[in-house]
């Protein structure tokens, strides 16, 4: 029997009417147009019905992908790695802790900070260093000397050699140079009033010790020298033996430095320096956030009565530009340089550094 066009459309209408009456609720509508489709009987209408039903929709022809915008948002384009999103702790950097490890050797990178203060006031001068060993005191009128100066410090420091002798430990050397600049001095043709030299040599035990929120994440032994390289009556330098403890508690990062002077004949240049510039020190590192940190320093000469002096030092620091921080000191005192080791002075001194 041949039904025409007319005739199919008929059928198709007839056969969902009888599928709707069957029960409409026991078939999908899958199952139903699939049943009308297969009751047509031209095979060319027939095919057009599955086709418009089962044929799956043509995927989208994919069109350029959109330009990535110039300038993202500060929070994706600011954002670090996830194996580098937490901030390393002052120690990690410094001495190449946990995360910040690293095998290279005799490679520069920065130790104390490097600073320039074009204004530094102290509340007293020196214009008669002296020192107990024999030639070693100015006489006479003294230095023409101002209490406004400039002060700057360079430091940086390499590994020597990672993991020595096959164990945990690493060799270090360190160079620290820190001058005091009579800048506004024009009556003394701006002279630079002392320069402390001072090269070391470090060796370094990474730790993990820990009692309760104290963490000892280092350990080391130094031998420090310092001097100021002046003829006499004004040369002053010291040999010493140094411990390094490196601790962190919460958000504080804390050295601490005994020391033990090295004899030499005659007791030296200054053979009374350690009364004055101390036994130990103790620093004391806060990361404020936003890249600001406050610190002190601690030190001691770790004796009693006239022999017991000591000074301490507070800084902070703030982002200024890209690496420029803006930095702040005020020393409270003994020690403060060599030939002043023996003065006791209050030091306030405002300016710039890089890095930490």
């Amino acid at each position: 029997m041949h039904l025409s066009p007319r005739g199919g459309a008929h059928a198709l209408a007839r056969s969902i009417a009888l599928s709707l009456a069957a029960g409409w609720g026991t078939q999908s509508v899958a199952q139903t147009t699939e049943m009308a489709c297969a009751a047509i009987q031209d095979d060319a209408q027939r095919l057009r019905c599955y086709d418009q039903r089962f044929r799956p929709a043509a995927a989208p022809t994919p069109g350029p992908a959109p330009p990535t915008p110039l300038l993202q948002p500060a929070e994706v384009r600011d954002s670090p790695p996830t194996s580098l999103a937490r901030r390393l702790t002052y120690l990690e950097r410094q001495w190449q802790l946990g995360e910040a490890a690293s095998e290279q050797v005799l490679r520069v990178l920065p130790y104390k900070p490097l600073y320039f203060f074009p204004i530094s006031v102290t509340d007293a001068t020196n214009p008669l260093p002296s020192s107990p060993a024999a030639g070693r005191s100015v006489a006479g009128t003294g230095l023409n000397l101002q209490p406004t100066e400039a002060v700057f410090q360079i430091s940086f420091k390499t590994k020597l050699w990672h993991r020595v002798l096959d164990t945990p430990m690493h060799l270090w050397a360190g160079y620290t140079q820190k001058s005091y600049w009579q800048i506004f001095n024009s009556d003394a043709s701006r002279p630079f009033r002392e320069t402390v030299y001072e090269p070391e040599i470090m060796l370094t035990l990474p730790t993990e010790i820990q009692w309760g929120g104290l963490q000892v994440r280092m350990l080391g032994l130094a031998i420090n020298h310092q001097s100021n390289g002046r003829p006499l009556p004004q040369s002053r330098s010291w040999n010493r033996v140094m411990g390094l403890v490196g601790l962190e508690y919460g958000p504080w990062s804390v050295m601490a430095r005994p020391w033990w002077r090295l004899p030499e004949d005659g007791g030296g240049d200054n053979p009374d320096i350690a009364n004055f510039a101390g036994r130990m020190d103790v620093s004391l590192l806060r990361d404020l956030g936003q890249r600001q940190t406050f610190g002190f320093t601690l030190r001691h000469s770790l004796r009693s009565g006239a022999q017991s002096h000591g000074s301490g030092q507070v800084e902070y620091s703030w982002p200024l530009y890209g690496d420029l921080r803006g930095r702040v000191h005020l020393f409270s005192g003994y020690g403060e340089n060599l030939i002043d080791y023996n003065l006791r002075q209050t030091r306030l001194s405002f300016g710039v550094s890089l890095g930490q």
